[in-house]
């Protein structure tokens, strides 16, 4: 009996995290199933660095990236938040992977010109 009560409680705290998940990664995904067939820009980074934030269990780590492109002769901007760690190497390590590797390219929406999203190398 307390083992397969341990499978319940297990198969819900893996459902609470997988839903946990689904919320925080949801926006950030909004554009992506038709982001591929935007056109293709090359962008300027115009701020870098890795955030730090605290919470109920301790310090966090997300990379960031403010670009400027242009679109129909005008400057735009966007912004790139990365995955969240827990060692501030990791996030470095993630941003160092977008910055060296140029040139920077973002897909702009064609009749939104300032809704952009990265391109993240390979």
């Amino acid at each position: 009996m307390i083992s397969g009560l341990g499978w319940v409680m297990t198969s819900t705290i893996e459902g609470v995290i997988g839903f946990a998940l689904f919320i925080l990664i949801a926006p950030l995904l909004r554009h992506w199933p038709r982001a591929w067939r935007w056109p293709t820009l090359t962008a300027t980074i115009k701020l870098r660095g890795v955030r730090e934030e605290s919470s109920g269990h301790g310090d966090i780590y997300r990379p960031y990236l403010d670009y400027s492109y242009f679109s129909d002769g005008e400057e735009r901007t966007g912004s790139f938040k990365g995955d969240i760690y827990v060692s501030r190497h990791e996030a470095e390590s993630e941003l160092s992977e977008i910055w060296d590797h140029p040139p920077v390219m973002v897909r702009v929406h064609p009749s939104k010109p300032g809704t952009s999203v990265l391109v993240l190398p390979d």
